[in-house]
């Protein structure tokens, strides 16, 4: 072995033997082991304390999830959010309704005060039927009572099963959301010209704070319809906006439950199905 060798060998046995005496991970090479030996048992005595440090850490603190059956793509059962907890109600697939290929997977979180609303209910409990929220045959009573509930908090996580982008998903928010103003002109829910150009501003507030660039597969959106009726979106860890609107919050859930023209009938389905069983197990 050559001098140079010699040295580099030796800075590496000091810097590395340590760790591998502490960590008791495979044998300390023989005196005289070739340079080339002594990486490859450094790089897998590294590797072999990195995969049991995480199988540790996933054993202490497991995930609980819920996989959408189409996608494969799995969301939490819980989220922790914002000083508060959340529990899914629902999940379901969007898809692209003529090439019917999945785009994103979404899941309806709702705090212990929502789930709790709807438990103790009487009208729930006696009239409710997921047929009357698929069919809209209950003219939408317990969509709007269950997104509408004072003091609640609901979040809606919408997590692509393909990289897209900010720009993509904005249109279709957006083109449902300007829809529905419309409808709301129609059916004259805004009682004042001001009420809905507050309406045109929040959809107008939530495009120019969307993200236009890419998307991976598998990020994170969270829409909560926080206690005081405000929409806030966040992009994985990051707050994106607080926008104060309750009509922008309401609709923004309702245009995922609504039997009209609906987003996601699986999703839809999912929910419907997940009501049922909340209000009946105790």
């Amino acid at each position: 072995m050559s001098a140079r060798a010699h040295l580099t060998l030796l800075g590496f046995k000091q810097r590395f033997f340590p760790f591998f005496r502490q960590a008791r991970v495979g044998p300390v090479p023989a005196k005289g082991t070739p340079l080339s030996l002594t990486l490859a048992l450094a790089l897998a005595a590294t590797a072999a304390v990195s995969t049991a440090n995480t199988a540790h850490s996933d054993a202490t603190h497991p995930e609980a999830v819920a996989v959408e059956p189409e996608s494969k793509a799995a969301l939490p059962s819980k989220l922790h959010l914002n000083n508060n907890s959340f529990s899914l109600v629902g999940l379901g697939v969007r898809q692209v309704t003529m090439l019917n290929f999945s785009v994103y997977v979404v899941g309806l979180y709702a705090d212990a005060k929502a789930i709790a609303g709807i438990k103790g209910s009487p009208q729930w409990i006696k009239g409710y039927s997921p047929e009357a929220l698929m069919t809209g045959s209950d003219n939408a009573f317990y969509m709007k009572d269950f997104v509408r509930r004072p003091g609640t908090e609901l979040t809606l996580l919408i997590q692509p099963v393909r990289a897209t982008t900010g720009t993509h998903l904005r249109q279709g928010f957006t083109r449902f959301l300007n829809a529905r103003v419309v409808k709301d002109i129609k059916d004259g829910v805004f009682e004042s010209e001001q009420a809905k150009k507050d309406a045109e501003e929040a959809v107008g507030t939530l495009e120019a704070k969307f993200p236009v660039g890419p998307i991976p597969k598998n990020a994170r959106l969270y829409f909560t319809k926080t206690a005081n009726n405000e929409l806030r979106v966040q992009y994985n860890d990051r707050e994106l906006a607080l926008i104060k609107s309750e009509w922008l919050s309401q609709r923004f859930f309702e245009g995922y439950l609504a039997h009209e023209k609906p987003i996601s009938d699986k999703f839809r389905k999912n929910v419907a199905l997940a009501f049922e069983k909340l209000i009946h197990d105790q």
